[in-house]
């Protein structure tokens, strides 16, 4: 079975703002990707961040979105970013077994070529995914299963998109529905007026 994936793509043109996509959502739902492909806080003078992922539903519930992020060093201003987003219907979301074939898409925004046509991805086979070292994942897993349900902040993980990458594919349709993520924050995320549930962040920003 395949599965149609629209794009979005967001990067800085007098502000940040929407480049081009190959959908038209409901004004609520644009206004939070809008707010979501851009960085969640100010980068300190000459810091660099590697690219990150970000999972999310809309607020209407029609999509799920899973969005990576790059620094954009040739914009005119400090702090800018370019950020690739894929939009999949709820329904569709549920049944994607290969959430690491979605993540593999991702290419590098071109200005002169956005690249936002719709394309499709296999649905039914899930190829095995790396490993991550359970010195990372246990405090995790006790954190978001064996305790009380509220938002998780992970401060210095080294492989955190790869960790999101296994969670998002085990967890069950019911909690993946809903279930946000994003793998470098530099302050708290919030959707549809509710804290993101898993975040990480560099180690130096615990006090935020």
């Amino acid at each position: 079975m395949e599965i149609r994936v629209q794009q979005m793509c967001h990067g800085y043109k007098g502000g940040h703002q929407l480049l081009g996509t190959s959908v038209k959502l409901a004004r609520e739902d644009q206004d939070t990707v809008d707010r979501l492909s851009d960085i969640s806080g100010a980068l300190r003078p000459d810091e660099r961040f590697a690219p990150y992922l970000t999972t999310y539903p809309v607020q209407s519930g029609e999509y799920y979105v899973v969005a990576k992020t790059w620094q954009d060093l040739e914009a005119r201003r400090a702090g800018c970013v370019l950020t690739r987003s894929f939009l999949i219907t709820s329904s569709d979301w549920l049944t994607l077994a290969d959430v690491q074939e979605l993540i593999r898409q991702f290419r590098v925004i071109n200005r002169q070529n956005l690249e936002v046509e719709p394309f499709t991805i296999e649905s039914t086979v899930a190829r095995a995914i790396p490993p991550v070292d359970a010195s990372q994942t246990a405090e995790l897993v006790e954190a978001l299963f064996l305790e009380e349900r509220q938002p998780v902040v992970v401060f210095g993980a080294a492989e955190a998109e790869l960790i999101i990458t296994r969670l998002l594919t085990a967890l069950w349709p019911g909690i993946r529905r809903l279930f946000s993520t994003c793998s470098f924050a530099l302050g708290p995320r919030t959707v549809s007026g509710r804290p993101f549930d898993l975040v990480f962040s560099p180690k130096d920003l615990r006090s935020r």
